[in-house]
Formats: C-alpha cells, structure tokens, sequence
C-alpha cells in the first residue's frame, strides 16, 4: 500500500482524515445537542431566544 502512496497522497490522506474527524464531531456534537434539545426544551428556547 504504501509503495504506490504518491507525495500528494501522503499530503492529502491526512487532510482528508482530519476532515472526516471534524465531520464526526460537529455530528456528534448537533446530536448531543438534539437529544439535550429534547430533554429540558424550555432551557434551550431561552438559550436561543434571539
């Protein structure tokens, strides 16, 4: 595998990682804050009351 790695797929598959990590977190974080939203709702609508 790593013999056909080019220098642009060393430099690009970390990237791409990184970026699937913080996919994975702000989707985590948006359901954390769903499930959140769900259990004490009138918290949250004076939190965002804007």
């Amino acid at each position: 595998m790593l013999k056909g790695m080019t220098p642009v797929t060393i430099v690009w598959l970390p990237l791409v990682v990184c970026f699937l990590c913080l996919y994975l977190f702000i989707y985590f974080a948006w359901l954390c804050g769903h499930i959140l939203r769900k259990r004490s709702r009138a918290t949250c609508e004076h939190f965002f009351e804007f």
